[in-house]
């Protein structure tokens, strides 16, 4: 028998992720079953039960992908704009939900919510979220450092939990778009950038 190659096991098990992934949109992660899997995947189980142990794993597995991919983007989004910090978020806001407006947008936030609910009540995913929570604000410290170093912002304010603050912006919005998909993206971008570019609140003359 020919030996698999890593680059095919990586695309077994990515295409047992996307299958679980459709699985969870249409039933949840508590009703789907591992016979869910194998045939939205058409998979045996013996091939599936080859890259993960259980359901659980998988729903770990999906997680951290998603998280992933996300923090991957968010990091690039940094290195390419170098602008003040404020229009630097609404781009971020911009671009991160962006991809609700895929075709798949129902699966997304049904399977976003799902998350956000196992972080609470598993202890692998939550440390593997806390895990990529930090980078993404070991990312956004960079350029809040930059910009007090312009002096474009308070430099007594401590840096990471400025990027607490955004971070913390950015995923109340991914709850909300996810219940509501007529929410207001753009417009919430453009108060966000109102509010960290000083021109929220106006000074009396």
């Amino acid at each position: 028998m020919p030996k698999i190659t890593d680059e095919k096991k990586q695309q077994r098990r990515d295409e047992i992720i996307s299958s679980s992934f459709r699985c969870f949109a249409k039933k949840g992660f508590l009703e789907t079953t591992m016979r869910d899997i194998f045939e939205e995947s058409g998979l045996s189980s013996g091939a599936v039960y080859s890259y993960f142990e259980n359901k659980e794993a998988i729903v770990n597995a999906l997680c951290a992908q998603r998280t992933e991919d996300y923090i991957n983007h968010l990091e690039q989004k940094i290195r390419d704009v170098d602008t003040d910090i404020g229009e630097l978020l609404a781009k971020i806001i911009e671009s991160y939900v962006g991809g609700f407006g895929n075709s798949n947008f129902d699966e997304k936030s049904r399977v976003n919510a799902q998350m956000w609910s196992m972080v609470v009540i598993k202890e692998e995913v939550r440390k593997n979220m806390l895990s990529l929570f930090d980078r993404y604000v070991k990312a956004l410290t960079i350029p809040i450092k930059r910009a007090q170093e312009r002096n474009e912002i308070d430099q007594s304010l401590d840096s990471k939990m400025i990027a607490e603050v955004m971070i913390t912006m950015i995923f109340g919005l991914d709850l909300r778009k996810t219940s509501q998909e007529t929410f207001d993206i753009h417009g919430f971008a453009k108060v966000t950038r109102s509010l960290f570019s000083g021109n929220f609140i106006l000074k009396a003359t």
